[in-house]
């Protein structure tokens, strides 16, 4: 279907990804430490997101591609004779993210694949978790975990659907 394009090696795609990740942590005494980690980061998208269908054609989604990575993490550990634990909260930002859903249209002007690509996505994840080991005896651990999240979009992505109907016989 696509003679020009469906052969050989396609186009060669460049990244340079950058990141910084610090973190530091401080013992308040032998039993309590907090600690604290922030990350920013450019990343290559992964491949599934950049071709738009790799089956057919070697067109890639328009545009630059490198995801922005903002993320930070605060965390307590506490340790006493009969528990411990650990407390964290998170935060990570993903802006100029891609993603390419594919599907079957079967309508009136022909049937084929449809690549939905949606760029420009900001995603946001956030929350709290929280980790407890009691130890009643010497021979029985019970452990406790609970976690809370907000997963969003935080914005409206650019929209394109690419289709290209089969040949009609």
């Amino acid at each position: 279907r696509f003679p020009e394009e469906s052969t050989g090696e396609g186009s060669e795609l460049e990244y340079q990804p950058k990141a910084v990740k610090a973190g530091i942590s401080v013992d308040l005494s032998g039993r309590h430490r907090i600690g604290v980690i922030a990350l920013v980061e450019e990343a290559a998208p992964p491949l599934r997101n950049v071709f738009i269908n790799p089956r057919e054609h070697h067109r890639i989604v328009p545009g630059d591609h490198m995801e922005q990575i903002y993320g930070g993490e605060a965390n307590y550990h506490f340790r006493m004779p009969k528990i411990k634990g650990r407390l964290s909260g998170y935060y990570k930002l993903i802006r100029n993210t891609t993603d390419i859903k594919s599907y079957y249209v079967d309508a009136g002007f022909g049937s084929d694949f449809v690549q939905e690509v949606s760029t420009g996505m900001d995603q946001e994840y956030k929350g709290l978790e929280l980790g407890v080991e009691i130890f009643p005896s010497s021979a029985v651990t019970l452990s406790f975990v609970a976690g809370i999240g907000s997963y969003r979009f935080k914005n409206d992505p650019t929209l394109q659907i690419k289709f290209d109907p089969a040949e009609l016989p």
